[in-house]
């Protein structure tokens, strides 16, 4: 949130600094004057970071000096906080006593000058409050009709317009436009003074022309006694190119101001076409610059935001490898924990039935009714499975011996029981060898179990 703080205030300096700096712009100002601007601006800086600076330093140390010399002081008692604020109290009342006594004594003088001058402060403060009050009013009235004179001036060089100059910029452009005047109105002088001589001279020659009834013949023998037979026609002839000329030209100027009419047409929809979008083309100068406030913001934060997650990113792996090992530490701890228990439960059910034991030989006691002690018992069992064992190889040898007698009376047995069935078979007719095959014996010999021998394949 501080940094936050700190980053809003920082943008408000640098779109104050830069409001100004479009100001200085409009205004007419030349790169100069901003750099001096920006110079003057540095110098106050340094002078604030000379002077100023280390006096608010010193005067918050000593601040911070007095707040740590409060805190190292013993706390305060509720006695000794209700005494000074008793105090604080009765100075009060004292206060507001010798207040009221100085106004009694005023009101009494009628001769106090000091009243009088009070007053007349009181007066000229409020003469002056008002005064202040006037000349903001009337700055901003300025300010906003410079802006509105700014708007105007940006409006017009849109839409093709001159803009008007400043300063002496403004001064030239004044007596260059008296000159021009000076001059437009002697050129229209002459103007008419031409127009009206030309009026004169084209009725004195309709007049001439009305009273010379031959002037063609008149003419003719002119031209022959000059030597110059054959004009009239010859400047008849060049008039009436001249005027089938004229009629062209008028064509052509009549085709030329059709082009000259569209082409104002399109630079006039163009003017207006720029109008329309010198508004938006300007609030998107102003988004832009907006925009590239906010993107270099966010390119900070966004660095920031970066290395501060490269950090905790390192920090929680670090972490993380400190728990897998604290992990493994106590899993290892644990199953030794578990293996010590468990050679401590044995053995101290070793030391129980050794103690046991040690009773049982000394007479406290027996074990079971026909085992005294353990030795008994444990001598019982090894004498049981050691009897067991010989019964055991006993009988593994007399199988041994018997077997191979054993096989070879089964191989006997099976041969016999063949030789009967083949026997059986070739004394049985095709009839009761079918009717055997059909018939099951169920009751296996009438329920007696038999022994029977399979014949081994061959």
């Amino acid at each position: 949130m501080a940094q936050l703080g700190a980053t809003e205030q920082r943008y408000e300096e640098i779109s104050r600094a830069l409001l100004e700096m479009r100001q200085n712009t409009r205004s007419g100002g030349s790169a100069n004057d901003i750099l001096e601007q920006h110079r003057k601006e540095v110098r106050n800086i340094n002078e604030i970071n000379r002077a100023k600076l280390p006096q608010e330093i010193r005067h918050q140390q000593e601040r911070l000096q007095k707040m740590h010399q409060q805190l190292s002081e013993p706390v305060k008692s509720q006695d000794e906080v209700d005494q000074m604020h008793n105090h604080v109290r009765r100075l009060k009342h004292e206060i507001g006593r010798l207040e009221s006594a100085i106004e009694a004594s005023s009101s009494k003088n009628s001769d106090d000058q000091l009243g009088m001058f009070r007053k007349q402060a009181a007066l000229i403060a409020k003469k002056l409050e008002q005064k202040q009050s006037q000349m903001d009013s009337a700055a901003d009235a300025k300010d906003r009709l410079r802006s509105r004179l700014d708007d105007l001036q940006a409006q017009a060089a849109a839409s093709g317009g001159v803009t008007m100059p400043r300063g002496e910029d403004f001064k030239t452009y004044a007596k260059s436009l008296r000159e021009k005047t000076v001059k437009y109105r002697s050129m229209k002088k002459k103007l008419s003074t031409i127009q009206s001589e030309s009026v004169v001279l084209h009725r004195t020659e309709a007049v001439l022309k009305s009273r010379c009834t031959n002037l063609s013949d008149v003419m003719a023998n002119i031209e022959k006694s000059k030597g110059v037979e054959g004009y009239t026609s010859t400047e008849k002839t060049l008039e009436q190119i001249s005027n089938a000329t004229a009629a062209l030209n008028q064509t052509k100027g009549k085709t030329l101001e059709e082009i000259s009419k569209i082409v104002t047409d399109i630079n006039a929809n163009l003017n207006l076409r720029k109008n329309k979008l010198a508004p938006q083309i300007k609030r998107l100068r102003e988004v832009r610059s907006d925009y590239q406030e906010v993107d270099a913001i966010y390119q900070d934060k966004k660095t920031l935001f970066e290395h501060t997650a490269a950090g905790l990113s390192a920090e929680r792996q670090r972490l993380e490898n400190e728990c897998d090992r604290h992990q493994q530490e106590a899993t290892s701890q644990e199953s030794q924990y578990f293996m010590v228990h468990s050679l401590s439960v044995l053995q101290r059910a070793k030391s129980e039935k050794y103690e046991m034991e040690r009773k049982f030989n000394k007479g406290e006691g027996s074990l079971l009714p026909d085992f005294k002690t353990f030795e008994s018992l444990y001598k019982n069992k090894i004498e049981s499975q050691q009897t067991l064992n010989q019964q055991m190889r006993k009988h593994h040898n007399g199988m041994a011996t018997s077997a191979p007698e054993d096989r070879r009376q089964r191989q006997i047995f099976t041969q016999l029981q063949n030789l009967l069935n083949i026997k059986k078979d070739s004394l049985m007719s095709p009839d009761d060898r079918m009717n055997q095959g059909a018939a099951a014996i169920i009751d296996e010999y009438g329920g007696t179990n038999i022994m029977t021998l399979q014949q081994e394949s061959p």
